[in-house]
């Protein structure tokens, strides 16, 4: 139960205003050609797998079914176990594994890239920092690391991002 003195509505505009500020960091981070980049990877390729954990999750549904809905061959891969780590092993070259990390342990998303580049599919690793990434040259990393402000990490960023692709991508 939250405390008597917190106004729900003040919750929701302190949120509703930590997010727009925090999608104002994120854009500022992006250089417009790795932007383009992620846009090109996901473009040309053939199949396409999209994971994440936790809350990241949800960032994946969201980007994996749009994917789908505007024509790539696309699939979301919630349970990262042993299935999961099996279709990315089907996966080779031509193909594009994009992993999401949002501050969760990277260990069975370390797995897929693993998996994935020993099978020559390219990643696209999307994450809060640097030290989620375990990615090759040819390979693209995008750190949208966004400044916490209060106890909550605003989950809008990556879904603006992901509805961003999905909208350049449906127009192409």
């Amino acid at each position: 139960m939250p405390p008597k003195e917190s106004d729900p509505l003040d919750v929701l505009s302190g949120l509703a205003a930590a997010s727009a500020e925090a999608i104002a960091d994120f854009v500022a981070q992006i250089p417009a050609e790795r932007f383009q980049q992620a846009v090109r990877m996901i473009d040309s390729a053939r199949s396409i797998a999209v994971a994440g954990q936790h809350n990241a999750s949800a960032v994946a549904a969201c980007l994996g079914d749009g994917l789908c809905q505007i024509g790539y061959r696309c699939r979301h891969l919630a349970a990262l176990d042993r299935e999961d780590r099996r279709h990315v092993s089907g996966m080779g070259t031509g193909d594009l594994l994009i992993t999401i990390n949002l501050g969760a342990e990277p260990g069975p998303l370390t797995d897929l890239v693993s998996v994935a580049q020993g099978r020559g599919v390219r990643v696209l690793a999307i994450g809060l920092s640097p030290e989620d990434f375990g990615v090759r040259e040819n390979d693209l990393a995008l750190v949208m690391a966004t400044t916490v402000r209060g106890s909550v990490q605003p989950l809008v960023p990556p879904f603006v991002f992901a509805q961003s692709l999905l909208m350049v991508l449906s127009d192409s």
